[in-house]
């Protein structure tokens, strides 16, 4: 072992294991076909940020493993914000501005858990209202507190290796209700 491998970090590999899953789960066509979320940047992202938040929660306890899923999101919302043209002195101002964003849906996540009806109103705050008449507001609220269940039932350890898997519930929702 090298004296650099020291240094190394252990959870970037993991943090960037839970970042592939949850953005693979958020580009699931049932969130567009089925629960109408119109399928676009603003979309797309607030599904990378639900599902960001899903796994940041569970992570709770492994604040170094949470603190590189949250970096690597951050990274990569700058790099994507980078190749749609944004320009190098503005690209700070943006990602302040998306962290701003996450952390006040973070807030109504957290408590949302707790009361089904303000985690539906969140949606609407975050949605376009254009969406809304046919966005699925129950469906994703069901969605979003089941997979907190699913989520818990992962063992610490296949946690800190980053095998996280959302259960696919999203065929069938009427399994869970």
């Amino acid at each position: 072992m090298s004296i650099f491998n020291l240094f190394q970090n252990r959870y970037k590999k993991p943090a960037y294991s839970i970042y592939q899953r949850l953005v693979e789960q958020a580009r699931s066509p049932w969130f567009y076909e089925t629960l109408k979320i119109e399928d676009s940047i603003k979309g797309r992202f607030e599904l990378i940020l639900i599902h960001a938040f899903l796994a940041l929660h569970r992570l709770k306890k492994h604040k170094k493993l949470g603190q590189n899923l949250f970096d690597l999101l951050f990274y990569d919302l700058d790099r994507s914000i980078r190749e749609l043209g944004v320009g190098d002195l503005s690209v700070g101002k943006k990602i302040k501005s998306f962290a701003e964003l996450f952390y006040a849906r973070i807030e109504c996540y957290e408590k949302g858990l707790d009361d089904f009806d303000f985690l539906k109103q969140s949606f609407v705050s975050f949605f376009e209202k254009a969406a809304l008449d046919s966005l699925k507001l129950d469906d994703l609220a069901l969605y979003m507190t089941r997979q907190v269940e699913i989520l818990t039932k992962i063992s610490d350890t296949d946690l800190i290796k980053g095998e996280i898997d959302f259960e696919d519930l999203l065929k069938d929702l009427s399994k869970i209700a």
